[in-house]
């Protein structure tokens, strides 16, 4: 008779106020700057408002050291227009001396296991080397999550396709060209006004609840979320751009704030009141033009492939450049398996 072999790794629950430290050691050099971590463990597990999440440590049975962690922060969520149950897993890490597959199987398999009878529906936008990873554990690629950008500086790139002692002169006139174009239609835009806000507008309540949600799957945008997305999170420093006709905000922008540095603009999420494409588009233009004002050389998004709305930006000449898959799995037996072209992600549907 063999005497029973000491499991290498153990499960715990973890608690993000009991197991502060030993999740800070696990975050560390990954998920921003370290100094952040602390303001981010608060943020998104100790004050989240859609629920508490779970979390789950990986614990090395012979050094007694907290391991590994995952957790399944809660999201409000909708499909076809009915609430569902949802969460996105989270700041996934192993330590680098565990980092091989049986540990991280295991956490992936104790975090599916924990959200079964709570959550519907989990998902994740893994990055290249956790991708394998949730394939194994039982997720499969939803949509892709794709990055989009919008160059409004051309006149630095003639050099790629003009001798440089011609492009360096034009690049002044041709950036000059693009302003005035810009400014023009922006000056001619009847009744569409739009401004900066740093703090959610209580009117975006509204163009969540008119706006047509009944289709696809998509998570609840509206003040309660934007706030604490963007204006609470310690890595965020957000604005928000509104745009309005008369008194009626019709779409609303959240950007990372660049003042003092125009650069690239980062559209984090966005809403619009209206599906139309020229509505849509119409927006777009307005953000497009502000952009152009403020001193920006290029306007950057990510978002899934939901036709609806990736449109209006692709009919702007956004230029795809990169994707990354959406994973996800159902947690019962009659899995919906939504549309790919129905399922409508941005930045703010994971938690950085």
């Amino acid at each position: 008779m063999h005497a029973e072999q000491t499991p290498a790794y153990v499960i715990e629950e973890g608690d993000a106020t009991r197991d502060r430290d030993a999740i800070l050691t696990a975050w560390s050099g990954h998920f921003g700057p370290d100094e952040e971590h602390a303001g981010k463990l608060a943020h998104f597990y100790e004050h989240c408002p859609f629920g508490t999440p779970i979390i789950r440590l990986l614990r090395h049975v012979e050094s007694g050291q907290v391991a590994g962690v995952i957790a399944a922060v809660p999201r409000r969520m909708l499909l076809d227009g009915a609430d569902i149950r949802a969460a996105v897993i989270s700041h996934f890490s192993v330590l680098p001396a565990h980092r091989t597959l049986g540990p991280a199987l295991m956490l992936q398999a104790a975090i599916v296991e924990a959200c079964k009878g709570r959550f519907d529906f989990i998902y994740g936008i893994p990055n290249p080397k956790a991708t394998a990873i949730l394939k194994r554990a039982g997720h499969r690629t939803l949509c892709q999550f794709g990055r989009y950008v919008k160059v409004l500086r051309y006149g630095q790139y003639l050099s790629r396709v003009m001798p440089a002692l011609l492009a360096r002169p034009l690049a002044p006139l041709v950036n000059a060209a693009v302003r005035l174009r810009h400014a023009l239609r922006a000056a001619a835009r009847a009744g569409t006004r739009c401004h900066w806000s740093d703090v959610p507008d209580p009117r975006m309540d509204a163009v969540w609840r008119d706006s047509d949600t009944d289709h696809g799957l998509l998570a609840v945008r509206d003040t309660a979320m934007a706030k604490w997305r963007f204006n609470t999170a310690p890595s965020e420093r957000m604005r928000f751009l509104l745009v309005t006709q008369g008194e009626r905000l019709c779409a609303w922008f959240a950007c990372e704030d660049s003042t003092g540095s125009p650069g690239t603009l980062s559209v984090l999420d966005y809403w619009f009141v209206e599906n139309t494409l020229t509505k849509r588009r119409h927006a777009i233009k307005v953000l497009l033009d502000r952009a152009v004002a403020d001193g920006h050389t290029a306007v950057d998004i990510g978002m899934t492939g939901d036709r609806h709305a990736r449109d209006g930006w692709l009919g702007e000449r956004f230029i795809h450049r990169s994707d990354q898959p959406v994973m996800g799995r159902w947690l019962h037996p009659d899995d919906p398996a939504p549309d790919p072209d129905r399922i409508h992600m941005t930045y703010s549907d994971q938690d950085s």
